[in-house]
């Protein structure tokens, strides 16, 4: 089995505003993926498993919408958007259904 792609965009990232002048970069959200695992547990060759994922915000403000995509052989890929994630908040995620091959 091989899921060969795992990634969390945040697509309403924070930017700093034009201009001449030097500013304080913003805080931002940072979002990374604490679990990646198979929904059964230890799949076989031949099963058809499904995928929770993990996302936790670690950043110290709020994460607006973001989007979690999976994809590999024998899958996806497949996406799930998320409406927000606040400071040291998670959600987890079901994504599949894929091969085990």
């Amino acid at each position: 089995m091989n899921i060969s792609t795992l990634s969390a965009h945040v697509s309403n990232q924070n930017k700093a505003a034009g201009g001449a002048r030097a500013e304080r970069p913003s805080a931002l959200p940072d979002l990374v993926v604490d679990r990646f695992d198979p929904s059964n547990g230890f799949p076989n060759q031949g099963d058809r498993i499904d995928f929770d994922v993990q996302v936790r915000n670690r950043g110290s403000v709020a994460a607006g919408p973001f989007t979690v995509e999976v994809s590999g052989d024998g899958m996806g890929p497949d996406r799930e958007r998320v409406s927000g994630l606040g400071p040291g908040q998670s959600t987890r995620l079901r994504f599949g259904p894929a091969n085990v091959g």
